[in-house]
């Protein structure tokens, strides 16, 4: 590579960079959900005017917009980067897509981009992990059972094998129960039972995963999430959950409630009376992580990535259970390995993970990433 002619990388914290921008006009390259939660970050602080448009390798995605408040923001195709019309003092781009290492080498290769300022989501996310939550002290709420679905009688992976003795050599002294067909009543709703019958079997994990800690209690982790420290003090709090790296709540990487929790029985209510029956259009992958969103929405989440308590729940920050390039911090209890194939169809995680990881540091060796 000739590093020599590469565009500069800057990285800091995404505070520091709100507040740095300036009139600077903001390219966003990635019109996924993603680049839609960073976007949705301008609009708190009253800034999205400097949002130009969407970037996207999508064709289908190209003379489109995407709704952001007030605003329609086109989409725009990559070729419009080559002509050398960006001025490097009014315009900055903003990876926001979650493979930014794919579509930073494509900007590498643009002659056009050499002085114009990038900045990457992720690698900002990275930089926000120097506070940790002090949990208070206290006798514990949550009860030390870990709870696990695997509903479709298919054989476990090694890595998600791996997973669970994580679990044991990190907390021994828990109850580990796995839910299946044997002991959960897959057809204990209309819903669920349709869901089951056509193996949408991780949509049947995210209702039984709620229902199952409503009535008991405890940890809730998907099966391809490794512990990599002992948890016995977020059972001091009386429910938790965490941000991914693309600001949404996740609980498949690791939430813990005391049972008969509110919100919990609110998600559960919901998917009751979501009209499945007939609709295969809803089996989105990512429909479990929007409907718990909407509900803690409605109890005043922000969804900007930073930890807040909604009513008695405490949402961390991804760092917690889900670092970024699956890089802990000091403030990391599990990594989600995402092995499931539902997350990202025919793609090896691991390796996506590690050629990042590797990317990264060929930048910072090559002086290409800069702190400010």
């Amino acid at each position: 590579k000739e590093w020599e002619k590469m565009m500069i990388t800057k990285n800091c914290a995404i505070d520091k960079f709100i507040s740095s921008v300036g009139n600077k006009k903001l390219i966003c390259f990635g019109a996924g959900p993603s680049g839609k939660k960073f976007v949705e970050l301008f609009l708190e602080e009253g800034i999205e005017n400097t949002i130009s448009c969407f970037i996207d390798n999508d064709k289908a995605k190209w003379g489109s917009t995407v709704t952001i408040g007030s605003r329609e923001i086109p989409v725009r195709s990559p070729e419009m980067l080559k002509g050398g019309q960006l001025n490097p003092n009014e315009s900055v781009i903003f990876i926001t897509n979650r493979f930014w290492d794919q579509i930073h080498a494509q900007l590498e290769t643009v002659p056009a981009l050499t002085e114009v300022d990038c900045y990457v989501y992720l690698l900002m996310k990275a930089k926000a992990t120097d506070s940790a939550f002090i949990i208070p002290e206290g006798p514990s709420l949550i009860p030390k059972k870990i709870h696990y679905c695997w509903f479709g009688k298919n054989p476990m992976s090694e890595n998600e094998i791996r997973c669970i003795e994580s679990w044991k050599k990190y907390c021994p002294d828990y109850e580990i129960i796995r839910w299946d067909e044997s002991n959960y009543d897959v057809c204990k709703t209309k819903n669920l039972q349709y869901l089951y019958e056509r193996r949408h079997y991780n949509t049947v994990c995210d209702y039984a995963r709620m229902d199952i800690l409503n009535e008991y209690g405890g940890i809730y982790y998907d099966t391809d999430v490794e512990v990599v420290k002992n948890i016995d003090e977020l059972l001091r709090l009386p429910a938790f959950m965490g941000f991914d790296v693309g600001n949404f709540v996740n609980t498949g990487h690791g939430f813990g409630i005391m049972k008969g929790n509110g919100i919990c029985k609110e998600i559960l209510d919901f998917y009751n009376t979501m009209p499945y029956i007939g609709d295969e259009e809803r089996f989105d992958s990512a429909s479990y992580l929007y409907i718990v969103g909407q509900i803690l929405d409605s109890h005043g989440l922000i969804t900007n990535g930073i930890m807040q308590k909604i009513e008695d729940i405490i949402i961390f920050p991804n760092d917690y259970f889900d670092p970024v390039m699956q890089m802990p911090t000091k403030n990391t209890y599990s990594i989600h390995r995402y092995s499931s194939l539902w997350s990202y169809p025919s793609m090896n995680m691991a390796d996506v993970w590690k050629k990042q990881r590797e990317y990264w540091d060929e930048l910072k060796r090559g002086g290409h990433i800069v702190d400010v």
